[in-house]
């Protein structure tokens, strides 16, 4: 049997794009080189003795807690930047090829990936809920594969690979629990009690509910106000607001994943 050749692309195309986009073409090379530069490294990670010093501070100091967030907002971004990265050879490959729709669809993502990493760089204690959010994500695309494709799952990731997605996810999201009726619902009920949110501020279109832009901004002054609401931590036994209360259980989270306290400490109300 005569071997069959297969083409991917649109060899016109392909010729079009070359032809049109010289000055893009002529700077690829240069910019591959600065990808290359920034990804082709090692993270520089603290030696072993001032790791240990830093560990050994309590949990509010603020050299330790600026150690966590440095190395943290490291690795988030570092892997965030390098899928826009790809994302981006894919756009220019079916650029290339004529593909525009499907260039644009993938163009969203990658810009708000690369807006995302920025964001974490620049604010780091926004790393470790960021953080949270991935491995929740994270399981939901594997227990959703595992309901629809089992057999390709277990193909591809072992029984201990699983059980760490799950265990990941099972306690961000046991993180989370306390925290919604002390902040979620009781800004919701500030909301409407108050008067930020009435009727007049949702908008219904068929079975479809959303709030009108004056109704969100009701609603994120009422989630704000809570957010600012001093509290006493039970285990450290000092007043912080519920934003620094998010972050104090944040950390605690990371030293049990860490193997440093045997027991995630769930934030309870006296």
């Amino acid at each position: 049997m005569d071997q069959i050749g297969v083409m991917f692309g649109i060899p016109k195309e392909q010729k079009h794009f070359a032809e049109t986009h010289q000055t893009f073409l002529q700077a690829y090379p240069g910019l591959m080189e600065t990808v290359d530069k920034v990804f082709r490294r090692t993270f520089d990670f603290a030696p072993q003795d001032a790791l240990e010093r830093i560990r050994a501070l309590p949990e509010e100091d603020e050299e330790r807690i600026k150690f966590q967030d440095s190395l943290l907002v490291k690795r988030i971004a570092y892997y965030i930047s390098r899928s826009a990265v790809e994302e981006f050879h894919d756009i220019i490959l079916l650029a290339a090829n004529s593909k525009g729709i499907g260039a644009q669809k993938i163009l969203r993502g990658t810009y708000e990936r690369t807006v995302t990493a920025q964001f974490i760089a620049m604010h780091p204690g926004e790393a470790l809920p960021f953080a949270d959010d991935f491995h929740i994500q994270q399981w939901n695309i594997i227990r959703r594969w595992l309901e629809t494709a089992p057999n390709e799952v277990h193909a591809n990731k072992s029984e201990e690979e699983i059980r760490e997605f799950k265990q990941l996810a099972d306690t961000a999201q046991a993180k989370r629990k306390p925290f919604r009726p002390l902040v979620a619902d009781s800004a919701v009920l500030s909301a409407i009690n108050t008067g930020m949110v009435t009727p007049r501020d949702f908008v219904r279109v068929g079975p479809s509910v959303a709030l009108t832009a004056a109704g969100r901004k009701g609603f994120f002054r009422a989630y704000e106000l809570r957010m600012d609401t001093l509290v006493s931590h039970p285990l450290f036994d000092y007043r912080v607001t519920y934003k620094r209360l998010l972050e104090i259980q944040a950390r605690l989270l990371a030293r049990v994943l860490e193997g440093e306290i045997g027991e995630y400490p769930v934030f309870v109300t006296r």
